[in-house]
């Protein structure tokens, strides 16, 4: 499954925070440390994931940050927090929502394929992306198996860090592996994974003026783009025709996540689809609230990259920024991007119910009309 690329999951207990008397005092992740006290930073990661593409191997990471406490090295104490979602057995928790339609799912999945809109102020959109930061005073070794030196901190940093991973904690509970990229804007909507929160918790240290950064190794991590030009924001409460256009965005990609789970390209070529056919295309925005993105889709539509995980104060830029993609940048004339037999089969098996149900109502239909024509012929022969 090619969303399973950035899915950054542990398993290991939650932030609680520390109690420092009932709010008065600000809330840590950790126990708080001596201020000046020197830190190791550390980069943690792991393959998740592999996947071929054209021949050619790539690998999906997760990743977390570590501070090692340089003056008490002799105890092994390495603290070490990640973000991750809570939901892993299913990929299209992150991806996607459940559609909950008020019709037999045979009736909605024919109504679907055969492009009959239908009222859906009765639908609902079930969430399952919950997320949350996990902490450890260990590094998992058997786990993490890359290891990187960052640079170093000093203990009032690391409580900076420390206090800013708690609010995360609070503020953001979605996991997001989507964002939205346009041209001479750069990315306009960030996803929310673990590489996102490695970055900032590095911006938190580098805030502090208490942290200094010279990693020993380049570091990479993924992107999934989705590339528009424009973005609207829309929030609740929805009007019916926004409502429609959500829940019939989300019941296409359901759709076609047969085709996407068996081939990345195959997401690009759902995505022109969309854009040839004119039709709105939305984003879920989880923290804060919860909303939807809509936007326009233009070249090249979608894809994967690897993108250097830059130091603070330098940041990345998805247009600009050294990058290698899984699919091409550009798209010439002569690059397919419409269904063949071999994806129209592939949906077939994903969704045998609603071309079951449309043959069977196809074969009805020749049913009648011939019984109907033998009638007819048999009337006006004994009239004769």
């Amino acid at each position: 499954m090619w969303f399973l690329w950035t899915v950054c999951f542990v398993v290991v207990p939650a932030v609680n925070g520390s109690d420092s008397g009932a709010g008065q005092e600000p809330l840590f992740a950790w126990t708080k440390q001596n201020e000046e006290d020197h830190f190791e930073v550390l980069y943690l990661e792991y393959v998740i994931a592999s996947w071929n593409l054209s021949g050619t191997p790539w690998n999906a990471y997760h990743s977390a940050i570590a501070v090692r406490n340089v003056n008490q090295a002799d105890q092994g104490v390495a603290l070490v927090a990640d973000y991750a979602p809570r939901e892993t057995d299913e990929i299209r928790h992150v991806v996607h929502p459940a559609v909950i339609s008020p019709y037999p799912s045979f009736l909605n999945s024919l109504m679907n394929l055969l492009g009959i809109r239908a009222d859906k102020s009765r639908h609902q959109l079930d969430w399952n992306n919950k997320a949350y930061v996990n902490l450890d005073v260990n590094i998992d070794r058997e786990r993490y198996k890359n290891i990187t030196f960052l640079g170093e901190a000093t203990g009032k940093a690391v409580n900076q860090l420390s206090q800013w991973i708690y609010t995360y904690n609070q503020t953001h509970d979605t996991f997001e592996p989507l964002e939205i990229a346009v041209e001479g804007e750069g990315t306009v909507v960030p996803s929310t994974i673990c590489h996102d929160f490695v970055t900032e918790a590095l911006w938190v240290l580098y805030d502090s003026g208490e942290a200094q950064f010279d990693p020993e190794n380049h570091i990479f991590r993924d992107h999934i783009v989705l590339y528009g030009s424009s973005v609207e924001k829309v929030a609740p409460p929805y009007s019916q025709n926004d409502w429609d256009s959500i829940v019939g965005y989300y019941e296409n990609v359901e759709a076609h996540m047969g085709i996407i789970n068996v081939e990345f390209t195959n997401a690009r070529i759902f995505f022109a689809r969309m854009f040839a056919r004119q039709e709105p295309t939305y984003l879920f925005s989880g923290n804060g609230g919860g909303w939807y993105n809509k936007f326009h889709l233009t070249e090249p539509y979608l894809n994967y990259c690897y993108m250097p995980l830059y130091m603070p104060p330098e940041r990345s830029n998805i247009f600009t920024s050294p990058k290698h993609c899984a699919l091409p940048q550009t798209l010439d004339d002569n690059q397919s991007l419409s269904l063949t037999a071999t994806h129209y089969l592939q949906l077939v098996t994903a969704q045998p119910g609603a071309y079951l149900t449309l043959f069977a109502s196809v074969c009805l239909l020749v049913y009648s009309l011939a019984t109907l024509c033998r009638r007819r012929g048999e009337q006006k022969v004994k009239a004769a």
